[in-house]
């Protein structure tokens, strides 16, 4: 059948190029050449119709489906925008379109653009729908409705949701069930949420080794991915690894600069290096994210401590005590403080109970944090 088709798709490209001005014609073609996932035939086509200046809903949908594949995710919105003016009800389009919204980073846009398609007869909705409110951080929802459509999607339609479902499981701290979730897509097929999920979890896991394979992976295939960045930094953090730290954690701030755990962790791998001006200008970065947050006082008191302004160090010092008296990076700023007097031994017992706890923003244990300026300061010497 396909290669009727295929035959049929060759004899009317022939006829295009006797007649390209031929609306119906080129309309035809398009369709064959799209049934036949002809792709390269069907950019021609496209970019030929408006060329020609015949602009339909089917041109503009095609058009904005084959940028969209691309990653043209403006240009793609520009046309699907367009093909909607032709056909509003156009499920696909709409689709397509809430899907773009979705990697523009828009995902109120994403879920108006997706209310009206009924998840039940268009299934593929349910997964978009999860994506957009997991970015908007109600992961409950985005839970709901993925365990909803693995009711009814299949083949990699399914993977790419129980990749998903994975990822969320992470974030809502069922390490086990996340791990096994995405290990199990795994198995089938490389898709980046599992993947993500897999590595985070072993790194929450102190797996550094397997977290460290997947994160560089990742990277090399989704150089644009902040998270990915923040993970590596972490893993390699861990590693005592810090001048690549350093990098990771610097790409990991310029992607997501809204995230304030990447310039805490820059701000660490900064103090250890023993550049506490430069670490200070991190957690002065997360202070401008938030102000109410006791680990970003716990930084900047311990930056102010490595550089002997005591006054500014035990005034950030209270204020994470009084937001959090819990805050490990709190318990940290003690540390720095201590160490700055050069008593190592009383830093160290301070920490000895908790070095084996996390720090929530970060990931990384104070055991680590100690362990790692110990060494710095041991190659000083």
């Amino acid at each position: 059948m396909k290669e009727e088709l295929l035959n049929q798709l060759e004899q009317f490209k022939r006829y295009v190029d006797l007649d390209p001005s031929n609306e119906n014609l080129l309309v035809d073609t398009i369709g064959l050449a799209f049934q036949t996932e002809s792709w390269n035939d069907l950019r021609k086509l496209v970019d030929l119709a408006i060329e020609q200046d015949i602009i339909n809903g089917l041109i503009s949908g095609q058009k904005g489906y084959l940028l969209l594949i691309d990653g043209e995710y403006q240009q793609a919105s520009y046309w699907l925008e367009k093909a909607l003016e032709f056909d509003q009800n156009n499920a696909n389009v709409k689709y397509n379109l809430a899907y773009s919204k979705l990697f523009l980073m828009q995902p109120k846009e994403s879920i108006e653009i997706l209310k009206p398609l009924n998840p039940d007869s268009y299934p593929l909705a349910y997964t978009l729908k999860a994506r957009a409110n997991y970015l908007l951080g109600d992961l409950q929802l985005a839970k709901e409705l993925l365990i909803k459509g693995l009711d009814v999607l299949d083949g990699q339609a399914r993977l790419e949701a129980l990749a998903l479902l994975s990822l969320v499981e992470y974030d809502n701290d069922n390490l086990e069930y996340a791990y096994k979730l995405a290990s199990d897509v795994l198995t089938e097929d490389e898709i980046f949420e599992a993947s993500l999920a897999k590595a985070s979890v072993a790194m929450e896991w102190h797996e550094n080794d397997e977290a460290k394979r997947i994160f560089h992976l990742l990277s090399e295939k989704y150089s644009g991915v902040g998270r990915v960045w923040a993970g590596l930094a972490t893993v390699l953090f861990n590693e005592f690894d810090l001048d690549n730290a350093h990098k990771s954690a610097t790409k990991a701030t310029e992607l997501i600069p809204e995230h304030i755990g990447s310039w805490h962790l820059l701000g660490w791998i900064l103090m250890i290096q023993g550049l506490p001006s430069e670490a200070l200008k991190m957690f002065e970065a997360a202070y401008q994210l938030d102000r109410g947050f006791a680990d970003t006082h716990g930084g900047i008191a311990s930056a102010y401590a490595m550089l002997g302004n005591n006054e500014m160090s035990e005034r950030h010092l209270k204020l994470a005590k009084r937001l959090n008296p819990d805050s490990k990076a709190y318990l940290f700023a003690q540390f720095a403080q201590l160490q700055q007097k050069g008593k190592l031994n009383e830093a160290k017992n301070l920490l000895n109970t908790t070095t084996k706890i996390n720090v929530p923003s970060i990931n990384v244990t104070l055991g680590s944090l100690v362990e790692n300026k110990i060494k710095t300061l041991q190659k000083k010497k």
